[in-house]
């Protein structure tokens, strides 16, 4: 990693203008910033802020510089190239230490059959206890690390690997103090014990200060610069010059990561066998596009027959040219251009889509009609074409045509107008999520506006979303999740608890024990907005698999009551399990719990207390609890 003192001044000072500029935005604002516009300074903030726990990672594995820089920026492209579908992006550093061992391990073993292949020299086998150096020590803390649940292993690599606070990464992972606080003990003190299992107990005692020592210097401002460039190009898919070998690593890598959602498919649908067959044979054929209920609205006739509005985007839009034909009857008939390869920009595909509007939509469309005495009032011209989008509309009503071409959206048109382009950028998103050079994009630019409905702190869209025209995409998804990457699964379950749709229960449950933890996240906060007995049940058997259960099954209310009273009581796992979470849950919710707590949850708690000697040494929470109920 030269540092040459011409270059290296100039990327000094792009470097720091970038970490004063994106310093303290989070991950996930960096990693949106990237994925949605290119935004280089954003990934570089991300290479600065990460780059030394990767680097250190690489060189635990491998033990040679050149090695680890080049796995160091195969794992900067990964990230780059998988920016919009990282499932946790309040936990970057997980997913990023997750796959710099992935690709240095492999690293490691062509290695090994090279050296093997090129001299007869035996490879010498790795010692144990004191013999160890301190980088085979070191080898086997990030391995061990690694193991880790990520709810464990994300607190230790913010605060031993980034150097945060306990303060700083609490709000990085947007957790409570108290619940960062109790996660970090609880990591290190099982890598303790897995280090002291490993014969490394003078490393566990040692454990974290000998890590944070460990740790490798700032990464040069000229190689974090140089690593978020090619990050860019490799991220659009253009040809990568300079870091071949690292291109290389993280094309393999990438490689790597299909093959093993396929493998996870094809296990998963074994396991299923016959009795998946059978979930899937008892679900009613109907179009589940119906599922979810609309409000009735009077049967009304329109004033008009057919209304078509053609959209030319501005030069700074995204979008595409578009058609849009609507008849009085709600028929929807839309139609967007295509494009031809260009250089290293992959063709996008034309596209056509027809539907029923909704009946209140056709109404409203008729109403916004009459507020411009039918195309009738004056459209003087808005921004240049380079700014605004260009519209032409044209209206058949009672034998009669009405046509206006208008430039940006003049303020007699505007309701209209936004009301036209955003049905347009409603089925472009659909085309888009149809398409499979398109899909992971359009997924993730859905997925953003749910969660924000769902209240995430995500970004709302700017135009209105009918979101039942994606329930037919969603509802493949969740009945047929086999093959499909787990952050697709958890955008439909995620659009159907939006929805509420009750048809849904039965492929929900199902997915309750999916291999993917967002993916258990996301069914335990639908199967919540879903709520009834039926849920209870299944929230009931997913508290051991993922912390959002039971806070959800808690929201329930006093139908969850006997199935929270009776988990706790009868939990005897000593490590933390579904009885431990749900205590954890009232009191990191308290403020919004409904009080008083009922007494058969309290009388649980006691009696968990005192019901083993492996809870007995587990009753912080307990007490907790208790002090604050009795408040």
């Amino acid at each position: 990693m030269s540092d040459p003192s011409g270059p290296a001044a100039l990327a000094r000072v792009a470097h720091l203008a970038a970490s004063q500029a994106y310093g303290r935005l989070a991950d996930d604002a960096l990693l949106e910033r990237f994925a949605a516009g290119r935004d280089e300074s954003a990934f570089a903030a991300l290479v600065e802020r990460h780059g030394p726990a990767v680097l250190d990672a690489a060189l635990a594995v491998l033990r040679q510089a050149q090695d680890a820089e080049d796995v160091f920026q195969a794992t900067f492209l990964v990230l780059a190239r998988k920016a919009a579908t990282i499932r946790n992006r309040s936990s970057v550093g997980c997913w990023l230490h997750r796959v710099a061992r992935q690709i240095a391990l492999r690293t490691l073993r062509a290695r090994t059959r090279r050296d093997r292949h090129e001299s007869a020299t035996p490879v010498r086998a790795i010692p144990t206890g004191d013999d160890l150096t301190w980088g085979e020590v070191r080898g086997i803390v990030h391995e061990e690390l690694a193991r880790l649940p990520e709810s464990l292993r994300g607190p230790i690599l913010l605060c031993y690997l980034d150097g945060l606070t306990q303060d700083e990464a609490a709000d990085r992972l947007g957790l409570p103090k108290g619940t960062l606080k109790g996660r970090l003990e609880r990591g290190r003190d099982a890598l303790r014990r897995r280090l002291v299992r490993r014969g490394l107990a003078s490393a566990g005692a040692l454990f974290p200060v000998s890590l944070g020592q460990a740790i490798t210097p700032p990464v040069s401002p000229m190689f974090v610069l140089d690593t978020a460039r090619s990050a860019v190009g490799f991220a659009a898919g253009a040809v990568v010059e300079g870091p071949g070998r690292a291109v290389g690593l993280a094309k393999g890598a990438l490689r790597a990561m299909a093959l093993t959602r396929l493998k996870m498919g094809l296990l998963v649908l074994a396991g299923i066998g016959l009795a998946g067959l059978s979930v899937f044979i008892s679900i009613p054929s109907k179009n589940p596009a119906t599922a979810a209920p609309a409000a009735k609205t009077p049967e009304l006739k329109p004033d008009f027959e057919e209304l078509t509005i053609a959209i030319k985007p501005s030069g700074l839009s995204p979008e595409f040219p578009s058609t849009i034909r609507m008849r009085a009857d709600g028929t929807c008939v839309y139609e967007v251009s295509g494009r031809p390869a260009r250089g290293n920009v992959p063709a996008r595909e034309p596209g056509k889509t027809t539907h029923k509007l909704p009946a209140d939509r056709v109404h409203r469309l008729n109403e916004l009609l009459k507020e411009t005495d039918w195309l009738g009032k004056a459209a003087p011209k808005g921004l240049p074409p380079l700014h605004s989008p260009e519209y032409r509309v044209t209206l058949s009503r009672k034998g009669k045509s009405a046509s206006l071409a208008c430039e940006g959206e003049p303020e007699a048109y505007k309701p209209l107008l936004t009301f036209l382009h955003g049905l347009s950028s409603q089925e472009y998103l659909l085309h888009r999520l149809e398409s499979a050079a398109t899909s992971t994009e359009a997924r993730f630019e859905l997925d953003n506006h749910v969660r924000a409905e769902l209240g995430e702190p995500r970004g709302k869209p700017t135009f209105e979303i009918d979101y039942n025209r994606f329930v037919p995409w969603a509802t493949g998804l969740i009945r047929k999740p086999d093959g499909h990457p787990a952050d697709d699964v958890a955008a439909a379950v995620r659009l159907v608890g939006l929805l509420k749709l009750e048809s849904e229960r039965e492929p929900l449950a199902g997915l309750a024990s999916h291999e993917n933890s967002y993916v258990r996240e996301a069914v335990a906060k639908a199967l919540g907005r879903l709520g009834g007995e039926k849920s209870v049940a299944v929230l009931r058997t997913m508290v051991d698999r993922t912390w959002e259960a039971s806070w959800e099954l808690i929201k329930l209310g006093p139908i969850a009551v006997p199935a929270i009273a009776e988990v706790i009581r009868k939990g005897t796992k000593p490590e933390p399990a579904g009885y431990e979470l749900l205590i954890r849950a009232y009191i990191d919710h308290w403020s919004e719990v409904t009080k008083p707590i009922d007494a058969r949850v309290l009388d649980a708690v006691r009696k968990s207390m005192a019901a083993s000697k492996e809870k007995g040494s587990r009753t912080e929470y307990h007490e907790k609890l208790l002090k604050l109920a009795e408040k």
